[in-house]
């Protein structure tokens, strides 16, 4: 699931009817429940993309100081000494350790949007009990 349907469930979901305030609070768990779930998936998706980034982030590394297997240079020639001290350089504009981060900064970024709507399920349960309060209030019960 990309972040932009990712939102645009939590904009639908996250709406409460305010005439039936009961069924809202019941739903409260389903919700829980189905954030939960997309939470665990991008922290997993994360996780992994961290280990695929380490490793190539060392493979490249290996390539451009000049440490890698000949048969790597012969199917990828790099013909250029690199400085210890230029070496960042070139790591950090190689193209698809780019890519790869910016895969895993995504996924940091939906990690935080499921927290954030995890947080606001849970303050829907003190939305709808101050609600029913007002209610109460509003109709001379309190």
């Amino acid at each position: 699931m990309k972040l932009d349907e990712l939102q645009q469930m939590a904009e639908k979901d996250l709406k409460m009817d305010d005439l039936e305030l009961a069924d809202e609070s019941l739903r409260n768990a389903s919700l829980h429940q189905k954030y939960l779930n997309h939470l665990n998936n991008y922290k997993q998706l994360l996780i992994m993309k961290r280990g695929e980034y380490n490793i190539l982030k060392r493979k490249k590394w290996e390539y451009y100081s000049g440490k890698s297997d000949p048969e790597v240079y012969r199917d990828n020639p790099f013909d250029h000494k690199v400085l210890k001290a230029d070496l960042h350089i070139y790591l950090d504009s190689d193209r698809e350790l780019v890519e790869l981060k910016q895969l895993i900064e995504y996924y940091e970024m939906c990690v935080s949007t499921c927290e954030s709507i995890m947080k606001n399920v849970s303050d829907r349960q003190w939305n709808i009990k101050n609600a029913i309060a007002w209610r109460k209030f509003v109709d001379g019960a309190i």
